[in-house]
């Protein structure tokens, strides 16, 4: 991409017209876009991930604390 970039001229004259003509900016411009888009979408993923992931552990010690809590109201009970 970088390559790419730098292979456009500063400024467009009489001399380097012909070098803006061998370009397709269609396909520069969805590329730009299409590179942006996957960074974006690669850190929401990644981060969508890791909130998945705390979030099942989050459960799963809140479901664990619950049993500990029903237990100990149990023994309570029983000891009354």
């Amino acid at each position: 991409m970088k390559l790419t970039l730098k292979a456009l001229p500063d400024f467009v004259n009489e001399l380097n017209c012909h070098r803006c003509e061998l370009f397709n900016f269609m396909n520069t411009q969805s590329a730009l876009i299409g590179y942006k888009n996957v960074e974006t979408d690669s850190l929401f993923k990644f981060y969508d991930e890791r909130n998945k992931n705390r979030l099942n552990k989050l459960l799963k010690k809140a479901n664990v604390t619950k049993g500990l809590t029903e237990k100990l109201k149990d023994m309570g009970e029983t000891m009354n």
